[in-house]
C-alpha cells in the first residue's frame, strides 16, 4: 500500500508512534491526530528526519471531545476525500472517575466513543479508498481493573 493516506490516533508516543513510522517508512502520506501540537511538530520533525521526503500533517483533537473529534474528522476529509488507513490508537488511563465535557467518562470517551465516532465520520473517506483498513488498538488493562455496581 504505497502513496496512501493513513490516519493515525495518539501517535506522540509507543505503538502509536511506531506505527507512523513504519507507515512513513511505506510511503504513507501521514496524518496525525494529537492533542498537542508542540508534540506534533517534534512528531513529524522525528519522523521526517528518520524518513527524508516523508509528508506528515498535523490535526490537533482532544479526543475526549466530541466536538474536537468532528472537527478532526472535517480537517481530515478537507486533506484527502480518500482516506486508506485508520489507525484508532488513542488511549488513555486514569484510575478516578472524571467526566468530560460531553458528560462521559473520560476513559470511555477516548478509548471507545472517539473510535467509533471518528471512524464514523470517515466512512466515507474509507470507502472512496480502493482498500481501506481500519485498525482498532486496545489493551489488557481492563484485566486490572474491578467493577464496583
Amino acid at each position: 500500500m504505497k502513496d496512501k493516506l493513513s490516519i493515525v490516533t495518539g501517535a506522540t508516543s509507543g505503538i502509536g508512534f511506531q506505527t507512523a513510522l513504519r507507515l512513513a517508512y511505506h510511503k504513507h502520506h501521514l496524518v496525525l491526530v494529537l492533542r498537542d501540537v508542540i508534540k506534533g511538530d517534534l512528531i513529524r520533525r522525528q519522523i521526517s528526519d528518520e524518513v527524508p521526503g516523508s509528508k506528515v500533517d498535523i490535526v490537533v483533537a482532544d479526543l475526549a471531545s466530541q466536538n474536537q473529534v468532528r472537527r478532526a474528522g472535517h480537517e481530515i476529509k478537507q486533506i484527502s476525500a480518500a482516506v486508506d488507513v485508520l489507525v484508532n490508537n488513542a488511549g488513555t488511563w486514569i484510575s478516578k472517575r472524571v467526566l468530560t465535557e460531553d458528560g462521559l467518562e473520560r476513559v470511555f470517551a477516548v478509548n471507545h466513543v472517539a473510535y467509533f465516532l471518528l471512524t464514523h465520520l470517515l466512512y466515507s473517506a474509507l470507502a472512496n479508498s480502493e482498500e481501506g483498513r481500519i485498525l482498532n488498538i486496545s489493551s489488557d488493562s481492563h484485566f486490572h481493573g474491578k467493577m464496583h455496581f
